[in-house]
């Protein structure tokens, strides 16, 4: 499985885009029903750049978040500003933003007033973190 991620990345960086995509859809496919969430979601982010529309996780599965992006998620709810992210976390706006990002397409949210809105409707306090980080 981990191969065909490879392979396509590789398609894809040749300019063979149709090609790739069959390959990372495999991957990302055998990797979700595994419940290999590191690998699916890169298979899922090679996809989006391959150009292929990338699938949500099913509903009634809350993705999880790494613990930088949980981290960042919280204090964007709070509303800090990435600058003040930035400070409070050690790490550059830059990074904040990367960090950002991936929170709001693994939730499937646009701005931080749904983000809020995500974090109020979770079953826990806020949003489980991955064990990566």
């Amino acid at each position: 499985m981990a191969r065909r991620v490879l392979y396509g990345e590789w398609l894809r960086r040749r300019g063979r885009r149709a090609d790739a995509r069959a390959q990372l859809r495999l991957a990302l496919d055998a990797f979700t029903d595994i419940g290999a969430q590191a690998f699916a979601e890169r298979a899922r982010a090679e996809l989006a750049a391959a150009g292929q529309g990338v699938p949500r996780p099913p509903s009634g599965k809350t993705p999880l978040l790494t613990a930088h992006e949980t981290r960042v998620a919280d204090l964007a709810v709070q509303g800090a500003t990435k600058a003040e992210m930035a400070a409070r976390l050690y790490i550059s706006a830059n990074t904040v933003d990367y960090h950002l990002r991936h929170v709001y397409q693994k939730l499937g949210v646009r701005s931080r007033r749904e983000l809020a809105r995500a974090y109020r409707n979770s079953p826990g306090p806020g949003l489980q973190a991955g064990a990566d980080g």
